[in-house]
């Protein structure tokens, strides 16, 4: 995922691998250093050192923070966006009543769609109507996967018995 943003005419670009959590940062097409997991920092002409530190995460927006205390929000999400990303949540009050096994099953199934569906709202290849309609389309799919999933194991225990 890569995130741009500019202020004062300074070009920034956020990259953060979903899977692996890396991350980069270049001001200016200058690719900075990472001191931490955190922050990143850089020398200006004059050889004087600045950082920047990320603060927030992949689901809930991110800023850049100066040494100063400035903030550069390069995304933050709306109230529909917050929406989506947990409405695959919504799977684990029924998991609940399933017991171990459906709880557990439901709660996995809830992380992987929040996540893809917080990936289909940072894309800004596909237009607003068609991310909105995907994010639902997960919900649902997660939804019934967990619950076919459970099915078939409770059956097979049942059968046993």
């Amino acid at each position: 995922m890569q995130l741009r943003a500019e202020k004062d005419g300074v070009q920034y670009v956020y990259d953060e691998n979903f899977w692996t959590g890396k991350k980069q940062l270049s001001v200016n097409g200058m690719q900075l250093e990472k001191t931490d997991r955190r922050t990143f920092a850089w020398q200006d002409d004059a050889g004087i050192r600045h950082t920047l530190k990320i603060k927030g995460s992949f689901l809930s927006g991110i800023s850049l923070v100066y040494e100063n205390g400035s903030e550069l929000e390069l995304f933050k999400n709306k109230w529909y966006e917050w929406l989506l990303i947990f409405l695959p949540f919504v799977g684990i009050v029924f998991g609940i009543f399933c017991g171990a096994v459906g709880g557990g099953l439901s709660a996995a199934c809830a992380f992987m769609g929040g996540f893809s569906n917080a990936l289909l709202l940072r894309s800004e290849k596909l237009p607003l109507a068609v991310r909105v309609l995907l994010c639902i389309l997960v919900a649902v799919i997660v939804n019934l996967a967990w619950f076919f999933v459970w099915l078939l194991i409770a059956q097979a225990i049942l059968g046993v018995l």
